[in-house]
């Protein structure tokens, strides 16, 4: 079954974003992928490699800022599901993110409002 087959179970606005951000692993420092859509509770990653179902992750996202500054948000995700990207050299990985506090929460939304695609 493909993730386009899944049914939709979201009920927030996902956003994608004009900029693929870089989602690193805290513990180790490696590259696990790059945002794809966001939302308030969770975010779509696509990667060379799945991310195991069911594994939980301390994340930081490389943001830019004005400048060329550039801040590390930091979340806690658990990884829901991976399948393949219309791209077979890609996976997408859906990934729902665990205690959020208000400030993490403001800045995802400051994130979104940021980066979002306009249609």
């Amino acid at each position: 079954m493909s993730n386009s087959d899944l049914p939709e179970k979201r009920n927030l606005q996902r956003w994608h974003l004009f900029l693929y951000l870089r989602v690193f692993d805290q513990r180790t420092g490696e590259l696990l992928g790059n945002i794809v859509d966001v939302s308030e509770s969770g975010l779509m990653l696509i990667s060379d490699r799945p991310l195991p179902k069911g594994q939980d992750f301390d994340l930081w996202v490389d943001v830019p800022h004005e400048e060329g500054e550039r801040e590390r948000l930091h979340l806690k995700a658990h990884s829901r599901w991976s399948g393949k990207d219309v791209n077979p050299d890609f996976y997408d990985n859906g990934l729902q993110i665990d205690h959020l506090d208000l400030l993490t929460l403001a800045k995802i939304q400051q994130l979104i409002n940021k980066f979002r695609f306009y249609k």
